[in-house]
């Protein structure tokens, strides 16, 4: 993984100080980015050239569609991606 984009809480879980717990020993992750920090607007914002062709991907999302998938650690059987 190099790019992981989250929400930097949920409820009681702290993702942000999560991340920045094992981000040393997780050599694959390049970059976090959380929802609304100053590095989320600089993302969405995006570059002004893309803007027209993100319009219209935009316009093609489903938000009923599947948007996250976790991994389940298998523990009550195979491991597998759940929505």
């Amino acid at each position: 993984m190099s790019l992981l984009i989250a929400a930097p809480a949920y409820l009681s879980s702290n993702y942000q100080a999560m991340v920045a717990a094992v981000q040393d020993q997780t050599p694959g992750l390049e970059r976090a980015i959380f929802f609304w920090s100053p590095e989320w607007e600089t993302l969405i914002a995006g570059d002004a050239k893309y803007q027209p062709g993100i319009d219209d991907l935009r316009g093609q999302l489903d938000p009923d569609g599947p948007n996250q998938y976790s991994y389940t650690s298998g523990t009550t059987g195979f491991r597998r991606a759940r929505r």
